[in-house]
């Protein structure tokens, strides 16, 4: 059985902590996604401006910060003008190691979108993004190539651009401090 270790602990140094809790996360992913099924993507309209908007959804329960990250995905259309929040971020690695559900089905993420993601989850409203890992299908090159034409639109098009750096490391927060 596996146990997760208090974030706290003075016995582990930080990576070995966060090897534990990436391990433990894992372990909690895959026991939880059995029997899931993985999310598909429906095909999208070039001749209609189509993309696919990310609804993340907020905690079932505000005392569980470590819930899976739950979401609905929308096809929309730019030349209706639809209201979201895009999302620019640093990929990092680019291994698809965190899951989230997407429509009842199990989805694939990096590490740094589900930290984004975490972070951005309100505690009661439901926030639509776009973000370009998700909202374009990464396993299909003719879907990545028209989505690539559209992202000036996308942005520009954007209520808010959010530019996710990620988490604080290494004293950057004090460097947010000072500016």
């Amino acid at each position: 059985a596996l146990t997760h270790p208090h974030p706290s602990s003075p016995i582990l140094t930080h990576p070995q902590r966060h090897y534990i809790c990436s391990t433990f996360r894992r372990a909690l992913q895959r026991k939880y996604s059995q029997g899931m099924e993985n999310f598909k993507y429906d095909a999208l309209n070039p001749a209609l401006s189509q993309i696919r908007l990310l609804h993340l959804l907020p905690r079932r329960s505000p005392e569980n910060v470590d819930e899976r990250i739950r979401c609905r995905m929308e096809t929309v259309s730019l030349c209706h003008s639809p209201e979201f929040t895009a999302l620019s971020y640093a990929w990092g690695n680019l291994t698809r190691t965190s899951l989230l559900i997407i429509d009842d089905k199990i989805g694939h993420i990096t590490q740094s979108i589900e930290t984004a993601l975490l972070h951005l989850r309100d505690e009661k409203n439901t926030i639509t993004l776009w973000i370009d890992q998700l909202c374009i299908n990464q396993d299909d090159n003719v879907e990545k190539s028209e989505q690539v034409q559209l992202m000036k639109d996308i942005y520009e098009g954007a209520r808010l651009v959010i530019a996710w750096l990620g988490s604080a490391g290494d004293g950057s927060d004090y460097l947010l401090d000072f500016l």
